[in-house]
Protein backbone atom coordinates (compact mmCIF):
# COMPACT_ATOMS: atom_id res chain seq x y z
CA UNK A 1 0.00 0.00 0.00
CA UNK A 2 1.29 2.85 -0.99
CA UNK A 3 0.77 6.50 1.32
CA UNK A 4 0.17 9.92 0.45
CA UNK A 5 2.06 12.83 1.37
CA UNK A 6 -1.15 15.32 2.57
CA UNK A 7 0.95 18.17 3.62
CA UNK A 8 3.12 18.48 0.09
CA UNK A 9 4.03 21.77 -1.13
CA UNK A 10 1.67 23.49 -3.49
CA UNK A 11 1.97 26.45 -5.87
CA UNK A 12 0.10 28.56 -5.42
CA UNK A 13 -0.59 31.66 -7.56
CA UNK A 14 0.21 35.38 -6.14
CA UNK A 15 -1.85 38.41 -7.06
CA UNK A 16 -0.25 41.62 -6.31
CA UNK A 17 -2.45 44.32 -6.45
CA UNK A 18 -1.44 47.66 -5.37
CA UNK A 19 -4.12 50.11 -7.35
CA UNK A 20 -5.36 53.64 -5.76
CA UNK A 21 -3.17 52.87 -2.38
CA UNK A 22 -1.53 56.65 -2.86
CA UNK A 23 1.77 54.61 -3.22
CA UNK A 24 4.37 57.42 -3.93
CA UNK A 25 8.10 57.27 -5.09
CA UNK A 26 10.06 54.76 -6.88
CA UNK A 27 8.28 50.92 -7.04
CA UNK A 28 11.16 47.94 -5.65
CA UNK A 29 11.62 45.93 -8.62
CA UNK A 30 12.87 43.14 -6.48
CA UNK A 31 8.90 42.50 -6.70
CA UNK A 32 10.11 40.40 -9.62
CA UNK A 33 12.11 38.09 -7.55
CA UNK A 34 9.07 36.38 -6.68
CA UNK A 35 8.99 33.07 -7.59
CA UNK A 36 5.32 32.82 -8.13
CA UNK A 37 4.25 36.06 -9.27
CA UNK A 38 1.40 35.75 -11.65
CA UNK A 39 -0.52 39.33 -11.68
CA UNK A 40 0.85 42.45 -10.84
CA UNK A 41 -1.92 45.70 -10.60
CA UNK A 42 0.09 48.93 -9.54
CA UNK A 43 -2.48 51.39 -11.34
CA UNK A 44 -2.88 54.83 -10.45
CA UNK A 45 -0.23 55.83 -8.37
CA UNK A 46 2.07 58.33 -8.24
CA UNK A 47 5.08 55.71 -9.05
CA UNK A 48 8.42 55.46 -10.69
CA UNK A 49 8.26 51.93 -12.27
CA UNK A 50 11.53 50.12 -13.89
CA UNK A 51 11.58 47.09 -15.14
CA UNK A 52 15.06 45.39 -13.57
CA UNK A 53 14.99 42.10 -12.90
CA UNK A 54 11.71 40.89 -14.74
CA UNK A 55 13.13 38.05 -16.39
CA UNK A 56 12.83 36.59 -12.50
CA UNK A 57 9.58 36.91 -13.24
CA UNK A 58 8.72 33.52 -14.74
CA UNK A 59 5.19 33.16 -13.91
CA UNK A 60 3.98 36.43 -14.66
CA UNK A 61 1.43 36.56 -17.03
CA UNK A 62 -0.86 40.23 -16.53
CA UNK A 63 0.97 43.39 -15.68
CA UNK A 64 -1.16 46.22 -15.03
CA UNK A 65 0.26 49.80 -14.89
CA UNK A 66 -1.77 52.50 -15.90
CA UNK A 67 -1.75 55.91 -15.06
CA UNK A 68 1.79 55.73 -13.43
CA UNK A 69 5.14 56.67 -14.09
CA UNK A 70 7.08 54.13 -16.25
CA UNK A 71 9.69 56.07 -17.13
CA UNK A 72 10.53 53.61 -20.17
CA UNK A 73 9.27 50.05 -21.36
CA UNK A 74 12.61 49.11 -21.52
CA UNK A 75 13.57 45.31 -20.80
CA UNK A 76 9.56 44.37 -20.29
CA UNK A 77 10.15 42.34 -23.24
CA UNK A 78 11.97 40.08 -20.75
CA UNK A 79 8.99 38.46 -19.12
CA UNK A 80 9.07 35.15 -20.58
CA UNK A 81 5.22 34.42 -19.89
CA UNK A 82 3.65 38.08 -19.79
CA UNK A 83 0.91 38.11 -22.16
CA UNK A 84 -1.17 41.49 -21.02
CA UNK A 85 0.08 44.29 -20.48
Amino acid sequence: MQSVDTCAPTTVPIYSTYSRNFLDGTFPSAIFELPDLQKLELKSNKIFMKFDNIEKAKKLELLYLSSIDIGSIKGIGKAPALREL
